[in-house]
């Protein structure tokens, strides 16, 4: 699927670039801790994903992502050609009121798998969560990692 190529593309140059002052060499990349550093999720999960998605999108039918996002018709799927844009409620129902975005009850009709996603592969660190405290209480920080170090 055009939308799955986009997502393995940005994959590739993303790692390319980090590989760049190493001359391309991904094992000494690796050793020199270049890649533990990057962000999982910005590289291969939920942001990666929707990023892909939003670039073929308005590749191929000229749309915005604001078209799709949801916050304007109260969260309702969507087609375009062979790709159906599901609301965060299908994915991600019942989240507390901090951070929804916009995400309804387990027990609305849209509400189709809850993973209680955890994090629990994240290390906590005291500057990650300060960030995290300094962005969402000041709307500062925004340069500040979001991985341990």
């Amino acid at each position: 699927h055009p939308v799955l190529n986009r997502f393995v593309a940005n994959f590739k140059t993303r790692v390319a670039e980090l590989a760049t002052p190493f001359e391309g060499n991904l094992t000494a990349t690796a050793e020199s801790g270049v890649l533990a550093k990057e962000d999982p999720l910005k590289l291969t999960g939920p942001e990666a994903i929707t990023t892909a998605t939003m670039q073929q999108l308005n590749e191929d039918a000229g749309l915005r992502w604001e078209a799709l996002t949801g916050l304007k018709d109260g969260g309702r799927s969507k087609a375009v050609g062979d790709t159906v844009i599901f609301p965060i409620t299908a994915f991600s129902p019942g989240r507390s009121s901090y951070g929804n975005m916009g995400s309804k009850p387990l027990t609305d009709k849209d509400a189709r798998l809850q993973h209680r996603a955890q994090g629990s592969w994240r290390k906590k660190d005291m500057t990650v969560e300060m960030g995290k405290l300094c962005r969402t209480v000041l709307g500062m920080c925004r340069d500040w990692s979001k991985v341990p170090q």
